[in-house]
């Protein structure tokens, strides 16, 4: 079942979308979510978390990738390890 998300899905994917690349600038191979990365640094774009919102229907592909590359389920150590 997938996880229905709420409220501006702008702030959940920047919040995600940080967390990624800071788990590959300490070394964690890329390859894996790369294009997921792309995807959600072109919906984010010129946006502004705290003044703009993206709708969670339309992020929560990306935030679900991102949430379990981030949670070491990609194969990918977790941040929390």
């Amino acid at each position: 079942m997938k996880k229905i998300l709420k409220g501006n899905g702008l702030v959940t994917l920047a919040h995600q979308l940080i967390a990624a690349k800071l788990i590959i600038a300490n070394g964690a191979d890329e390859s894996a979510i790369i294009a997921v990365i792309n995807d959600a640094d072109n919906l984010i774009g010129n946006l502004v978390v705290g003044s703009d919102a993206l709708d969670p229907s339309v992020v929560a592909n990306d935030v679900a990738q991102l949430t379990a590359f981030n949670q070491g389920q990609t194969n990918v150590p977790s941040c929390e390890q």
